[in-house]
């Protein structure tokens, strides 16, 4: 037999740490399935160029923990806690211990042997109901107790278990304790859905609106229907008819059957397409209503009672202290009266419904009263929506009218004579306003003497340079002279002086600031600006001043 082949050195198994490491948790191939695997080819170095693995730092990073072993007699070991429930069902049992520590164990065992529902609740009797131990549990339970050990040395949620299977009848206690604690809410639950199926039965039996909108329905029906001898002189229709009269469209395919009957009712009976809320959300309540459901869930609380009241007189008394019969006593008063009336109310509302189904030609058995109350919704809901519809579209044409009107009237009416504004008529002044104004406005410039035997004159001198010397090329020395006969005394200049005696022009001319201003005179003028220039036509001003003043 040839040797066997020497097995091929593993990847970077010439290395291995110095010390303890972590093991990693891997799948081994074993060596004959690596052929053929990625790693078949792989060699002991590594192959990537460039990279070295830094295999201490991977042991630094992968060291293990070193336990420390204390001194044997520094502490005790304790004595071991028996165990036996289910580890998931012990978890939750403690769970649900720790939300009744004010009770105690003693506490929840004693509420559940009397059917104590003031002291746990439904969804407490529930919870309780999975936690009682199993035969195997108690069995275990008891030979670990008799060999003998202390109850205080099992855990939590056995000392609880064992202490509850000490119940005599337990499973039958809890049985009717669950059926107690759960009535009134199956109660409260199924209350409203018997009463919402006898009050839509009686709304769509007793409602006037309904009637006389069929009754309208079946009047148009056989108009449009006249002459027709399958369609036409109807005595009544079937229920589908209801449930599709949205299909029968107008001749312009705007509007339906419905439209047009609300339409007319709108204008000449519109109570009879009124609906208040509380009937619009009872037909609501009506196409949701579940007699299959409901009435299944009846019999069964009926069944679970007739179980209970053959269990619970067989249920004995551990003691004096021992309840659950009394609490059974009075709790069947209660529950034989309410259920009686329950059951009574749903088979009188299920025999009404029939009727009422049978009035329309149809199968009470076949139609469901999901699909029989749901065409009524439908129409109910479509009468009101239409007659919305109309109203709103009304109120729109009505103020489109009235936006026309209104655009119609401003175009039409005529437009409101212009009101013409009356020419502005200048202000005359005379010279002696203006002078007033001028000598006023500016503390720069010189008096002007009102006449000669008042003011001396001002002595004449140059004007100052860049000031404007002011001529009129229009006015002639034969023009005639608006003004008084004695011609307007010169103005000063700034500096006190004279005014230059260049004249060339005949008309009068007096500004502020060198703007003209002023009335011809005849035959000669005066000119007279503030840090202007004085002209005058045809003479010399300075004599003039001088002669004014009395020189001369």
């Amino acid at each position: 037999m040839a040797p066997a082949a020497p097995a091929k050195p593993a990847p970077g198994g010439d290395k291995a740490p110095k010390g303890q490491v972590k093991a990693f948790n891997w799948k081994k191939l074993p060596n004959p399935k690596v052929a053929g695997t990625v790693f078949e080819k792989l060699g002991v170095d590594l192959s990537i160029e460039g990279f070295a693995i830094n295999y201490e730092e991977v042991e630094e990073k992968f060291a293990a923990k070193v336990v420390v072993k204390k001194e044997e007699g520094a502490k005790k070991k304790g004595p071991s806690i028996f165990t036996c429930i289910d580890p998931k069902i012990s978890q939750n049992l403690n769970i649900w211990l720790s939300r009744f520590k004010a009770l105690g164990n003693e506490g929840i065992i004693k509420a559940a042997r009397n059917a104590d529902s003031s002291a746990l609740d439904a969804t407490a009797v529930n919870s309780l109901i999975t936690f009682v131990p199993t035969e195997e549990d108690m069995t275990q339970m008891k030979d670990y107790l008799e060999a003998p050990n202390e109850l205080s040395t099992m855990g939590t949620a056995e000392q609880f278990a064992w202490q509850l299977g000490q119940v005599p009848q337990l499973s039958d206690r809890l049985q009717c304790f669950k059926f107690f604690s759960q009535f009134e809410t199956k109660v409260q639950e199924l209350q409203p859905d018997i009463d919402a199926l006898a009050a839509i039965v009686k709304f769509v039996r007793e409602n006037g609106n309904i009637k006389a909108f069929l009754e309208i329905l079946l009047h148009v029906g056989n108009f449009l229907n006249a002459g027709n001898r399958r369609l036409g002189a109807a005595l009544g229709f079937g229920f589908e008819t209801i449930a599709k009269i949205q299909d029968t469209k107008t001749s312009d395919n705007k509007g339906t059957v419905v439209d047009v009957i609300v339409e007319m009712l709108l204008d000449k009976k519109p109570t009879l397409i009124q609906y208040p809320k509380a009937e619009l959300e009872l037909v609501d309540a009506g196409a949701r209503v579940s007699l299959e459901t409901f009435t299944a869930e009846v019999r069964k609380l009926v069944k679970d009672w007739e179980g209970v009241k053959k269990v619970a007189p067989t249920v004995e008394a551990v003691d004096e202290a021992d309840k659950f019969q009394s609490v059974f006593k009075a709790f069947s008063e209660k529950a034989n009266a309410k259920i009686e009336s329950i059951d009574k109310e749903l088979t009188e509302a299920t025999e009404q419904y029939k009727v009422l189904v049978v009035s329309y030609g149809e199968d009470p058995e076949k139609m469901t009263p999901e699909e029989f109350f749901g065409v009524w919704k439908n129409l109910v809901h479509t009468i009101v929506g239409t007659a919305e519809k109309i109203v709103q579209n009304r109120e729109k044409a009505e103020k489109l009218k009235k936006r026309e009107e209104a655009k119609i009237a401003r175009e039409t009416k005529p437009a409101a004579p212009v009101k013409k504004e009356e020419p502005k008529k200048a202000a005359k002044k005379d010279d002696d306003d203006d002078d007033s104004s001028s000598d006023s406005s500016s503390d720069d410039e010189a008096p002007m003497p009102k006449s000669p035997a008042l003011a001396p004159a001002a002595k004449s001198e140059p004007a100052p340079a860049g000031a404007a010397a002011v001529t009129s090329s229009a006015a002639s020395t034969d023009a005639p002279s608006s003004s008084a006969a004695a011609p307007a005394p010169a103005a000063a200049s700034e500096e006190g002086g004279e005014a230059p005696a260049e004249t060339a022009a005949a008309g009068a001319t007096r500004g502020r600031g060198g703007a003209v201003r002023g009335s011809a005179v005849r035959g000669r003028g005066v000119t007279r600006g503030r840090g202007g220039a004085v002209a005058g036509g045809g003479m010399d001003v300075n004599a003039m001043f001088d002669k004014m003043a009395g020189k001369k």
